[in-house]
């Protein structure tokens, strides 16, 4: 009998993995630490300390925003992002982890 994600593991291990995968990368580690201590930045302007693409920095700021861990405002015509300041407990105690220096 097959079992899916939801049958064996409860929503907080879900989404613990989920942020975990999210860290998995070191481009969106570098674009965590580039957004703490409150800064914005475009994702043309994170991609000015990466070397990726402007849409490769897009796709993993997708990935951090799907997770909680990113947010952005629109202020037209550019999308800033920033660290999302009221993501769960068990996000923020990773994340601090993650950034601790």
């Amino acid at each position: 009998m097959a079992f899916s994600k939801s049958d064996i593991f409860t929503s907080t291990e879900q989404s613990i993995a989920s942020i975990g995968r999210a860290f998995g990368h070191p481009a969106r580690v570098r674009i965590l630490r580039l957004l703490q201590n409150n800064h914005e930045y475009t994702s043309i302007e994170l991609s000015r300390f990466l070397p990726l693409a402007r849409t490769t920095v897009a796709q993993h700021l997708k990935v951090l925003i799907e997770v909680g861990l990113v947010d952005y405002t629109i202020r037209h015509p550019k999308v800033y992002y920033f660290i999302h300041t009221d993501m769960n407990a068990t996000a923020q105690e990773l994340l601090d982890l993650i950034l601790a220096k």
